[in-house]
């Protein structure tokens, strides 16, 4: 039986297998980052979609709605005055919920005089965060039956002609501004 020549050895040397490993690594290098960051994005733009369209029901609803219903054996339930998004950034979550008016004409708060069950609580997705709303301790009224939009500070709800909310992963972040005139971007 013939013995192998040294010369005609089959397989790969060192010095290949280190520049495939090197170019396998630096593709991976620029590839990972780029997928997390599109993941990222994605997650982000998702999440801004759904707030978008919660957004957009509440004033579907406002407008939906006849003036004069009540809630029996409530303070508050002389007619419900509008549909409201209260947002809580230490919760990273937002709450849509009935506003209802007294007798008096007085608007029930969301914290005290507003009953759970006239609450639709909503998380955001895990891990983004409800970074900031400008101006700041905002929430948005839609009112019954026209839609009109107001804010809960007044005329001060507004910087520029709108509110701000943003949302925020990881080092991402992304706007939704809620126009004066009730648009939603």
């Amino acid at each position: 039986m013939p013995t192998p020549s040294p010369h005609h050895r089959t397989g790969f040397t060192v010095i290949e297998v280190l520049i495939v490993t090197m170019i396998v690594g630096l593709i991976s290098a620029i590839a990972i980052p780029r997928f997390h960051s599109f993941r990222y994005k994605n997650q982000l733009k998702a999440a801004k979609n759904q707030l978008k369209a919660d957004i957009r029901q509440t004033r579907t609803w406002s407008t939906a709605v006849k003036t004069g219903t009540n809630i029996p054996e409530h303070p508050y339930n002389t007619a419900l005055a509008a549909y409201a998004v209260h947002f809580d950034p230490a919760s990273d979550s937002y709450t849509i919920w009935e506003v209802w008016e007294d007798e008096n004409g007085n608007l029930a708060s969301y914290e005290t005089e507003t009953p759970d069950e006239r609450k639709i609580p909503h998380a955001l997705p895990q891990g983004i965060q409800l970074y900031r709303v400008f101006p700041a301790n905002t929430d948005i009224y839609f009112s019954v039956p026209d839609g009109r939009l107001s804010g809960s500070l007044g005329s001060a709800s507004f910087s520029d002609g709108k509110i701000i909310i943003t949302l925020q992963l990881k080092t991402y972040t992304i706007e939704i501004s809620v126009l004066e005139f009730g648009d939603v971007s």
